[in-house]
């Protein structure tokens, strides 16, 4: 008998309780692959598909608060 998706999304690292610890580990990967554990850093690998650039989410969150926060003051 197979599980059904809402199973097997519950048992997973990538649920969604866990998304702000996996986000920093793929933060870490991108800045330094070798900075996280192996088995992370291939499946991480296995993510970038064809590219070979990827921004770190990180800083791009930081630059749109900082527009955000701009436009609220103006």
């Amino acid at each position: 008998m197979s599980e059904s998706l809402a199973d097997q999304l519950a048992t997973t690292a990538l649920s969604g309780g866990n998304a702000g610890f996996i986000e920093d580990l793929y933060e870490k990967f991108l800045k330094d692959p070798a900075a996280v554990e192996p088995a992370w850093a291939e499946y991480f690998s296995g993510l970038r598909g064809s590219s070979t650039h990827e921004v770190a989410h990180g800083e791009v969150r930081e630059r749109l608060t900082k527009r955000q926060d701009n436009r609220a003051a103006a």
